[in-house]
Parts: structure tokens; C-alpha cells; sequence
């Protein structure tokens, strides 16, 4: 560990490129479904009713995604 001012060593700054690249491409549809459909408060009661809407939720990525990348092809 280095304190503050001090420079990472290189064997640290591609470790924590390694981390970002993972857990960026897991995380970009948890904070698209917070962002985009206000998915971070769910006000369904029963486990068959959350399962329905993240299908519905997860139906829904699938389509803005796929227009996305219509639109940039």
C-alpha cells in the first residue's frame, strides 16, 4: 500500500484495470434497470410477482439494447 502522493506501482494499475473490466460489463444492467426503469425499489409482495416483473424488466433491457445497437450498426 502506498500512501497518499505517491504513485501506483504498474503491477497494481493492472490489476485494478482487470477488476474494472470484469465488474463493469456485470454491473452495466443493474444500473441500466436503476437508472432507466427506477427498478431499485420493488413494491410487489410475493416472490411469484418479483419474478414476473424482473422478466418483464429484463424483456425490456433486452429491447433497448437491441435498438441501441440497431442504431449503431
Amino acid at each position: 500500500m502506498r500512501g497518499r502522493g505517491h504513485p501506483l506501482p504498474a503491477k497494481s494499475i493492472r490489476r485494478n484495470l482487470r477488476i474494472y473490466r470484469n465488474r463493469s460489463a456485470v454491473e452495466h444492467p443493474y444500473a441500466f434497470f436503476k437508472n432507466m426503469f427506477r427498478f431499485f425499489h420493488v413494491m410487489v409482495t410475493t416472490v411469484q410477482r418479483v419474478r414476473v416483473k424482473v422478466n418483464f424488466t429484463a424483456m425490456c433491457y433486452n429491447l433497448v439494447r437491441a435498438r441501441f445497437l440497431d442504431r449503431i450498426a
